[in-house]
């Protein structure tokens, strides 16, 4: 169980709710030590600094980490261990009867989704949040929906 987990079973709302601190101290941790920051920007933002312009980091760093509901990052986790596209799992059939009425998290039919035939989708060869591997899959996804 990931801490995102462990947090929302204990009831806590709230991830990263005073990133004003992190924003403080990233800067310094940067300076004392850039691998970690490295580890830090790659974990938020999905690419490394040899990627990005490394004298915009203290910029990244103003605005990345901010803040989510533990909730959403508990579902970010489900999807990403399921890979699949559903709704937030209340991991027992009880609680998911209550929310969906059935026992199992719905799936999202992201081919229900309208965009413009102008939508562009851009995927990044280093970038581990949208990679063209990922990015493809969506695509797919939203033609065909989820089967």
């Amino acid at each position: 169980m990931g801490v995102a987990e462990q947090l929302y079973k204990f009831g806590v709302k709230e991830w990263l709710p005073d990133e004003w601190i992190l924003h403080y101290i990233d800067p310094v941790i940067c300076d004392v030590s850039p691998t970690f920051c490295q580890s830090l920007l790659i974990a938020f933002s999905g690419c490394s600094l040899r990627h990005k312009n490394a004298t915009a980091v203290a910029n990244y760093l103003d605005v990345e980490p901010a803040g989510t509901s533990v909730k959403n990052v508990v579902h970010w986790s489900q999807q990403v261990r399921e890979n699949s596209f559903t709704m937030f799992d209340y991991e027992s059939p009880e609680a998911n009867r209550q929310h969906y009425n059935q026992t199992d998290p719905p799936k999202y039919d992201l081919s229900q989704i309208q965009l413009p035939n102008s939508t562009i989708f851009f995927a990044g060869g280093f970038d581990t949040l949208a990679d063209p591997t990922d990015v493809d899959h969506l695509i797919l996804l939203m033609q065909v929906g989820i089967r």
